[in-house]
């Protein structure tokens, strides 16, 4: 069993698409420590964030410190 997100990384932007996360390791919090880490790295490598996976999207409305992250259309 593997949880995991997949992305879309180009010089100066990172979509992230999708957050897998089976069903036997759900409700542990895993999906978001996966997502968590994704905008850590984002950061770390001056990437604006297209929150494409609803949960993601989710996870950074709720949070506002990773507002200044997020592509603005």
């Amino acid at each position: 069993m593997v949880a995991y997100i997949e992305y879309e990384q180009s010089t100066n932007l990172i979509d992230l698409t999708h957050t897998i996360v089976p069903r036997e390791l759900g409700g542990q919090g895993m999906g978001t420590q996966l997502v968590k880490y994704a905008l850590a790295y984002a950061r770390v490598k001056h990437l604006k964030v297209i929150p494409t996976c609803s949960f993601v999207a989710a996870l950074m409305d709720k949070y506002v410190v990773y507002q200044d992250l997020r592509v603005v259309s």
